[in-house]
């Protein structure tokens, strides 16, 4: 057999109970092991030790699997996945710390309570996933000791403490903890990682978050959802200078801090189902990289007018926020709001004065009849008056889409006749035309089922009239009659 030459056991070979006792004397040149989905494999034979270039060891699924020959001697081992067997006590052998090139250790849904402590030598290790481990009840006290890992996840287990040496993790980039029910706080000291970028925190039961959380000066990820028993965030969470992503969907808050408002590299905001959360912070508009603002399901019966300012907004879901009475003006680059649509009082809000000329997106499997036109397909035509654009009247598209999301929004401002114009294309806002009366209007993205209406301020003067035409591939150029294409 060839040097590099790779096995893997297809699934139908899953009755197979054992490997032979010479599987591995005659393939010094392997380099790779796929076991997975063996569901009937109870064991390994101990001449596995043989396989010197062993790279990767995989046996993912192998649930009759409950431990490991005593000696595994597999020296340039890099990844070992053992996810979701049957490892009980005992199960990892006691040189598995020998393992001097391995990288990467997939124990996720196993059965054992401990760990080898000798598992803290492993010091090439940088990928450590230990989640779904329901007896494991302590993680070992010198994990500190990793001095490579950069991965490490934890999440739902039932350990209700953290080795104070976690924080000596200096290479750490990841850290998950989600869903671990019984972990009630975490180190003092976890500031102290000052590589870690992501903390997944989802689910648990925290009272309140360590003062330190405010030093990890490069985090750029943090999951605080579905954390009920946090009832605020740490005064100087404004100190998380690189912080892109922040989830806190499903909490109690009655506020947030005020100097959440000087997270200036923050892009993703998810404050979805936040009931006791009345109110946004009035300097909001300060977040000037914010890009996705979700509040689904929240009692907002206002927003500050400074949400005006969040000038890299681009996406605004409003969905189930039935207390909300009024709007501020838009961001400009705003293009998709989610509403629901079938609350007629979002109908009212959105014919008010505080719409810009833009194009407003929201999900819906069913498209209301309060959506004039209708279509299946990239495009829909129909007809509009005379003078359908009226500058102090006119207020915007709203377009309702379901299926696909949308990629990208551009509105096409095309001659009605050809007299030597060209073509004008405008992102999402109709601008900078004078005479936009004179042009066909084409918006075009990727979807399966839409709506389209036209917003005015006075509905009753400028929707008279209005008439629906069926459905067309291409809008026609007429100087008769104003084809408009959506």
């Amino acid at each position: 057999m060839k040097q590099g030459t790779a096995i893997k056991i297809m699934r139908s070979y899953t009755r197979i109970t054992e490997l032979p006792l010479s599987f591995f004397d005659h393939q010094p040149y392997l380099k790779k092991l796929h076991l997975d989905g063996m569901t009937n494999l109870a064991s390994l034979p101990n001449s596995i030790c043989m396989s010197k270039g062993l790279v990767k060891l995989s046996m993912f699924g192998c649930s009759k699997l409950e431990s490991l020959p005593e000696e595994i001697g597999l020296l340039s081992l890099e990844i070992l996945d053992l996810s979701y067997c049957n490892i009980i006590d005992g199960g990892l052998p006691e040189d598995i710390g020998s393992l001097s090139s391995l990288k990467v250790l997939n124990l996720c849904g196993n059965k054992f309570e401990h760990l080898p402590r000798i598992i803290a030598q492993l010091g090439a290790l940088e990928y450590l996933d230990l989640s779904d481990c329901k007896k494991l009840t302590q993680v070992p006290e010198d994990i500190g000791c990793l001095y490579s890992l950069e991965e490490l996840y934890l999440g739902g287990n039932n350990f209700e403490h953290l080795p104070q040496s976690i924080s000596k993790l200096g290479a750490i980039r990841l850290l998950c903890l989600s869903y671990c029910k019984r972990l009630t706080q975490l180190p003092e000291d976890i500031g102290s990682l000052s590589s870690l970028k992501e903390l997944h925190l989802r689910g648990n039961k925290f009272e309140h978050l360590p003062r330190s959380i405010s030093q990890l000066g490069g985090l750029e990820y943090l999951d605080l959802s579905d954390c009920k028993r946090l009832t605020q965030l740490p005064e100087d969470i404004g100190c998380l200078s690189s912080l892109k992503e922040l989830y806190l969907e499903g909490n109690n808050f009655e506020h947030l801090p005020r100097i959440i408002a000087q997270l200036g590299a923050l892009e993703y905001l998810d404050l979805s189902d936040c009931k006791r959360l009345t109110q946004l912070p009035e300097d909001i508009g300060c977040l000037s990289s914010l890009k996705e603002l979700y509040l689904e399901g929240n009692n907002f019966e206002h927003f500050p007018r400074s949400i005006a300012q969040l000038g890299a907004l681009q996406t605004l879901d409003l969905s189930h926020c039935k207390k909300l009475t009024q709007l501020p003006e838009f961001p400009h680059k705003l293009h998709a709001i989610y509403a629901d649509w079938r609350n007629d009082s979002f109908h009212d809000i959105f014919s008010s004065d505080s719409l810009s000329l833009r194009v407003f997106g929201s999900y819906l499997n069913d498209i209301l009849s309060w959506f004039d036109y209708q279509g299946i397909g990239p495009s829909v035509s129909f007809n509009l008056p005379e003078n359908w654009y009226v500058s102090d009247n006119f207020l915007g598209f709203v377009v309702c889409y379901y299926s696909v999301q949308i990629v990208c929004i551009t509105a096409h401002l095309i001659p009605l006749c050809d007299d030597g114009m060209l073509s004008m294309t405008q992102e999402i806002a109709l601008s900078n035309n004078p005479n936009k009366n004179d042009f066909d209007m084409c918006i075009q993205f990727l979807l399966m089922k839409f709506g389209v209406r036209l917003l005015y301020k006075d509905e009753a003067e400028l929707q008279t009239g209005i008439k629906k035409s069926k459905y067309e591939e291409e809008a026609t150029c007429s100087s008769s009659k104003k084809q408009r294409q959506i």
